[in-house]
Formats: structure tokens, C-alpha cells, sequence
């Protein structure tokens, strides 16, 4: 594929273990505890005062921003539940380049929700078109970069005080992942060394 489609279609993913879905304003009271979790004051730039109508408005700005793509997340086993979000950003249309950001539900860590969600967003973007997605996160987020790391991103390297997190500078780790890389290896450069 030789063009990017963008926006990209929001249509529910799945693979039998989650569901990524349209979010919903009744996703509001979830989102806003997930907000007020330790974890999520600590990596996002959410306020410690996040409310539901805070939440409500995210929502319903992210769904009308052209440059996001955004799924509320649940479990096949618990459907309704809100346990996270993900989004793809549109970073380029020229050269096919989005970026990912995703937040977890405290109940929902460590059970492989946000390692299912990444891979069908991944594919979801590589079948629309993109040809690099990036992820930036904190340096400090030793979870987010396991996670692009098992997922066979590559980390770029560390931006250093590369972004202002709640009154100071703070490193950045920048990571991404190409349609041609595989587990950290570029396939197309493995393939010339045949």
C-alpha cells in the first residue's frame, strides 16, 4: 500500500481476549479513576483534580480530532468494563508515520491487555497504510518500555529533559516499530544479508 488512509477507520478490534470499542460516555467514571491512580498521576500529564466531566470531555474531544484514533479497551470475559484506552495519533500522512499512547486500568495490569491492544492497533495501522509507528514515553515508565521492547519496538534512544512532566524537565524514551520489523530486527535488512 502506497498511501496512508487517515483517519483511520475506528471499528472494534478484537482477538478473543479483548475488545477495543468506540469509547462511551458511560466510560467516564472508569477513565476518571484510572486518571486519579498513582501509576497514571505519575507518567501522564492527567491533573491530580481529573474529574468525570473532565473525562467526558476528553472523550468527546478526542473523538472529534482528526488526528486521533481512539478505543476504550475491555476484557472478552468481562465486556462493558472499561479496563484502559489506546490511540493512534497521526504524526505524518507523508510519511506514513502514527504514534501510540495508551493508559491501563490498575485492576487490568499485568494480564496482557495492553500487550493484546498494541498488537491489533499495530496491525490495525499497518493494514491502514502507516509504515512507522512511534511511542514516546517517559524514561522513567520502566512498564511502557518493557512492553514496546517485548513488542519488538526499537528504542531509538533518550531524549534527554525532552518534555515537561508537571513543573520539570524529564528524559524521554522514543521507540518505534516499522510495517517491515519484526521482533527489533528490520526484515527487509535481514533479507539483504541472505
Amino acid at each position: 500500500m502506497s498511501e496512508m488512509t487517515w483517519p483511520m477507520p475506528l471499528v472494534e478490534l478484537t482477538d478473543g481476549y479483548i475488545v477495543m470499542r468506540e469509547p462511551v460516555d458511560d466510560d467516564a467514571d472508569a477513565l476518571t479513576a484510572v486518571a486519579q491512580d498513582e501509576q497514571s498521576q505519575k507518567y501522564t500529564k492527567v491533573p491530580a483534580d481529573y474529574t468525570h466531566e473532565m473525562a467526558v470531555d476528553y472523550m468527546r474531544s478526542r473523538a472529534a480530532d482528526p488526528g486521533t484514533v481512539m478505543w476504550a479497551i475491555e476484557f472478552s470475559e468481562a465486556p462493558g468494563r472499561y479496563a484502559g484506552n489506546l490511540e493512534i495519533r497521526l504524526v505524518s500522512e507523508i510519511s506514513r508515520t502514527v504514534s501510540l499512547a495508551f493508559t491501563t486500568a490498575p485492576w487490568a495490569r499485568r494480564k496482557g491487555l495492553m500487550t493484546h491492544s498494541a498488537n491489533l492497533a499495530l496491525q490495525h495501522a499497518f493494514d491502514n497504510g502507516a509504515r512507522r509507528v512511534e511511542v514516546a514515553t517517559l524514561a522513567s515508565n520502566t512498564a511502557s518500555r518493557m512492553l514496546l521492547q517485548n513488542l519488538g519496538f526499537v528504542l531509538e534512544g533518550i531524549v534527554q529533559k525532552g518534555r515537561e512532566h508537571k513543573g520539570s524537565m524529564v528524559d524521554v524514551a522514543v521507540f518505534s516499530r516499522g510495517r517491515d520489523t519484526e521482533a527489533g530486527i528490520d526484515a527487509s535488512a535481514a533479507r539483504a544479508g541472505e
